[in-house]
């Protein structure tokens, strides 16, 4: 009598909810993102922020930019995560695509990541786009290993967005410590960063190097590369 009755185990059938990836939160919402980690605001407020709540992205592919995760106009908030072999084939941001054109605050922060086999056309494992210098953009503690940029048969060759096999910065600051580049393969280096910002940013040649003065808020600090003289060729 002390046993489970056989009409006590659990239905075949039944189905648990999706396990959330991300969480969008705002002033008027605290929304819970499933499946990819998609998020794109209408709205310019320096209160909506993204954060990840998972530790692991292992296949995700998208045709276009964000494999993993698509943030527009939003802060960003990711700390202790893998991404390992996310792809995005004909766009950019491998792992992780950001664009933000607000000009409220929108710091971005990526702590004690990895990235691992993502492709891209631009951007292997991230591409940042930020345009307002009042936002921050920190990269901390993080690896990149193998990551690869997809060579496009019809790429215009005035098209500035192809490149950065790592990561490909456009934006005008970016601080970058205690990470790790290796082995990312494609045109652009391991980081291509651009600092210019024009109407028309996809028809603009502008592209900085870390020579020039306006990029001397970019902040490489104890990190490794293969290449150790210019990481960015």
């Amino acid at each position: 009598s002390d046993s489970f009755s056989e009409s006590a185990k659990f239905s075949p059938s039944a189905e648990f909810p999706p396990v959330p990836l991300c969480l969008a939160i705002s002033e008027e919402m605290n929304m819970s993102i499933t499946d990819r980690c998609y998020f794109e605001y209408n709205e310019c407020k320096t209160s909506t922020y993204v954060k990840v709540i998972v530790s692991t992205f292992t296949d995700f592919v998208n045709q276009n930019s964000g494999g993993a995760v698509f943030i527009s106009n939003s802060g960003f908030q990711i700390n202790g995560t893998y991404f390992t072999r996310c792809i995005s084939y004909t766009g950019g941001g491998g792992a992780v695509y950001i664009k933000n054109d607000c000009e409220p605050v929108l710091n971005i922060n990526i702590i004690n990541c990895t990235f691992i086999e993502c492709k891209a056309v631009y951007g292997g494992g991230a591409f940042i786009f930020s345009k307002s210098k009042e936002n921050s953009i920190l990269i901390q503690n993080s690896v990149f290993l193998s990551n690869t940029v997809i060579r496009l048969n019809s790429i215009d060759n005035n098209n500035i967005y192809y490149g950065g096999s790592a990561l490909f910065l456009h934006s005008k600051s970016g601080n970058i410590s205690d990470s790790s580049f290796r082995f990312n393969v494609g045109k652009g280096g391991a980081c291509k960063i651009i600092a210019q910002f024009n109407d028309d940013d996809k028809r603009s040649k502008k592209v900085m190097s870390l020579e020039n003065e306006d990029t001397s808020m970019f902040i490489f600090s104890n990190c490794a590369f293969d290449n150790k003289k210019n990481p960015f060729l």
